[in-house]
């Protein structure tokens, strides 16, 4: 085999990479906008490394160099590793799961790609036609943000974020797009593509407009100000340095205008700068992030060598649990990351992830210094790697990476790393010829079979059983869950094949089954029939299997609570759910859980103690209150649960059709008409039909003296039940 076609074979995968970003696959697998990409992507490296292997054994000129930056990407990948063996739990932490496919054999794929990308492209002229090509697709990622160009049907739409199903992913993701698209408009000499990089620059920011999300916004505002600041201080015209300086100047001085006076409509009415200068650090997410910090600070403090280990926040997160986190909803209840990368590295990685991860910044930025005082780089190199890694910290800040933010990081590492291989000034002298291309010194005119077989059957064997079995697993994974809903017996029975398929991801698997199966418990259709019975024994027997192999892992705990109790065996399940309350000794979620099982074995000051040491961890949680009510109404103590249905109603509670009925009667009961009034017309709210809401209805509005208001609900009510008008006689007298 030819080095020419090894380097051709390496080059177009490389080019294919930039393709990842786009793929989604909505009617194929579970979490369509992560999994299938990584998966792509690990394919196209093993390719090229396999290739690359080849092509080094062939010309040892290819090996990769020994630059500060190589080592520094090497030392982050070793100090990954090490987090994660002397972590919580070293299989998560190493293959990591559906949702994110962010555990090490992942990650060391982008450091391959690093290492492999930065040996082949060795002119200035290649890295211009791979930034180009770049670009273009990042605009094609950029397009499908844009939701008024999708159909409704369209995942994309639906999930919003475009290809990568997230808001602040895309608006991330464009903006690092648009310092590349700065960068080619000033090095550009063709006027076609300097044209399209400015058109770039205008279309990236106007879909992070559209996008609305303002981390990505501080990320750009801080790219301008350095390079203001930069392209002031370093140009060699004394009068533009003077202009610039002052612009800067004058930049700092209406920002701190615009902060002082961020509360005044005029500042809340400018666009985009409006809503990042009115960012408020006590409520909404701002909150919930702020709780997210303060846990990984506390994880560092815990384990602060080698962290939790990578993709194990998970854990510490559900140990630093903070019951303040359900004032924004259950959603918030439930985090994998900090919402911070540096934090991040720092919980789960501790002092050797966090400064290897500060080590790349470092590594560069001295790179960068280095080569633009030896004249090896220009201003504008100086200012795009600059800009594009503090804007890259600053947005990281705020949210964590993720496998298109990881390729834009990898790809402008690699470009950096070029800069200081070549001593000379490759900008200036390296034309755009083929005949001046680098050409190798140790060459050999092919390569025997044997090495080409030898590495084919291990690439071949590497992309089979870490991708082609894991995508099969969770392909049949998304096909069980849509044939169960068809047939129950049918999903099953193709669920114990699929759990046969691969265990890299078994922990997946099982959670997905376990979801899919008790969602079915309140079917009497299902639920009373032996295959049902059988799948809730297996998916048991499996769950039971987690436990063994991930000790921590809480929601796994909660689902074989739920299933013994559907066994009717409460000692047992409240057993699990005290272990996981020792998991997460301060999530309400799992307090509820348990104050059912107490309720169900008549301890019910058990369950009352329970749910007042929930009210002591945070008194503004209305469901705590909403428990207590239906507790004491089940004691007979009228006045109490009464008093602790206001409370609920008082904090906000959002009732259920059932709730908002069995509230309205409760307040009724306790002459408070307005009360009830207010939770009968919120049942009818959510059902225009409902008898109970409509006669309830019509007997409050008969208290509160107006007869044909419920004249008129009694007669709605008969609509439906014709027994109602017997009923509504009782009080329409």
């Amino acid at each position: 085999m030819k080095e020419k076609y090894l380097l051709w074979g390496i080059k177009i995968l490389v080019y294919a990479s930039f393709i990842m970003p786009l793929i989604v696959m909505g009617e194929t697998f579970i979490f369509p906008f992560v999994f299938p990409k990584a998966i792509y992507f690990r394919v196209l490296v093993e390719l090229m490394l396999g290739l690359y292997v080849l092509l080094c054994i062939l010309n040892k000129d290819y090996l990769p160099r020994n630059t500060p930056l190589t080592l520094s990407v090497l030392f982050w990948l070793f100090a990954l590793f090490l987090a994660s063996i002397f972590g919580t739990d070293f299989i998560r932490s190493f293959w990591g799961n559906y949702e994110r496919m962010s555990g090490w054999y992942t990650l060391a794929h982008f450091a391959v790609y690093f290492l492999i990308v930065t040996s082949i492209f060795k002119t200035w002229g290649e890295w211009k036609w791979l930034l180009r090509w770049s670009l273009l697709w990042s605009l094609f990622v950029g397009l499908t943000g844009l939701n008024f160009l999708l159909s409704d049907k369209s995942i994309m739409k639906i999930g919003g974020g475009g290809s990568l199903g997230n808001q602040i992913y895309l608006a991330n993701f464009v903006l690092f797009f648009v310092f590349i698209a700065w960068y080619l408009f000033r090095k550009e000499e063709k006027k076609v593509w300097k044209f399209l990089s400015a058109l770039y620059i205008v279309v990236g920011v106007g879909i992070m407009m559209y996008n609305g999300k303002r981390g990505p916004f501080i990320g750009l505002l801080a790219g301008v100000f350095v390079a203001a600041f930069l392209s002031s201080l370093f140009t060699k015209i004394k009068k533009w340095r003077v202009i610039g300086l002052s612009i800067f100047a004058i930049l700092i001085v209406c920002g701190g205008l615009i902060f002082a006076f961020r509360q005044t409509d005029f500042v809340g009415n400018l666009p985009a700068i409006g809503p990042i200068a009115r960012i408020s650090l006590s409520s909404g997410t701002a909150e919930t992030r702020l709780i997210a910090w303060n846990i990984a600070w506390q994880a560092f403090k815990e384990r602060p060598v080698f962290g939790w280990g990578l993709e194990n926040f998970y854990y510490a997160f559900n140990k630093y649990y903070n019951p303040v986190s359900l004032e924004h909803g259950y959603y918030e209840t439930w985090f994998d990351r900090s919402h911070n990368i540096f934090l991040d590295y720092l919980s789960t990685s501790g002092l050797i992830g966090f400064v290897s991860y500060l080590g790349f910044f470092a590594v560069c930025g001295w790179v960068v210094i280095k080569r633009f005082r030896q004249s090896a780089i220009q201003l504008d190199d100086l200012v795009f790697f600059t800009i594009f890694l503090v804007g890259y910290a600053v947005q990281n800040f705020f949210v964590f990476d993720h496998l298109s933010s990881y390729l834009v990081f990898f790809f402008v590492f690699s470009l950096i790393n070029f800069f200081d291989v070549d001593k000379k000034n490759l900008l200036e002298k390296v034309k755009d010829k083929i005949s001046q291309k680098v050409v190798p010194s140790k060459t050999k005119t092919t390569l025997s079979w044997g090495p080409v077989l030898g590495i084919g059957v291990i690439t071949v064997f590497l992309i089979y059983t870490t991708n082609v079995l894991p995508a099969r697993a969770n392909k049949e994974d998304f096909q069980t869950q849509m044939l169960m809903q068809k047939d129950f017996g049918a999903g099953f029975s193709k669920m114990k094949d699929t759990m046969l398929i691969n265990s890299f991801y078994v922990v997946d698997l099982r959670n997905d089954f376990s979801r899919a199966i008790i969602s079915y418990a309140q079917n009497l259709q299902v639920a009373q029939t032996p295959v049902f019975k059988e799948a809730a024994q297996f998916i048991v027997t499996e769950l039971e299997k987690t436990m063994s192999d991930h000790p921590l892992e809480l929601q796994t705990l909660v689902s074989l609570s739920q299933y013994y109790g559907l066994f009717g065996n409460l000692n047992k399940a409240e057993e699990l759910l005290i272990k996981a309350r020792e998991l997460s000794p301060k999530r309400q979620q799992v307090a509820y859980l348990l104050v059912r099982v107490k309720v169900m074995k008549k301890d019910y000051q058990g369950a009352i103690n329970l749910l007042e040491q929930t009210i002591k961890d945070d008194a503004k949680i209305p469901d705590s209150y909403w428990y207590l009510t239906l507790i004491y109404m089940e004691v007979g103590d009228a006045k109490r649960s009464y008093d602790n249905l206001k409370l609920s109603v008082q904090y906000g509670k959002d009732f259920t059709l059932q709730e908002s009925l069995l509230g309205g009667n409760i307040a009724k009961q306790n002459n408070d008409w307005l009360l009830s009034k207010t939770l009968f017309e919120l049942a009818l709210s959510k059902d225009q039909k409902n008898v109970s809401a409509l006669l309830g209805l019509s007997e409050i509005y008969s208290k509160l003296g107006d007869k044909e208001k419920a004249k008129e609900m009694a007669d709605r009510a008969a609509l439906y039940d014709a027994k109602a008008s017997e009923e509504s006689k009782k009080w329409l007298k």
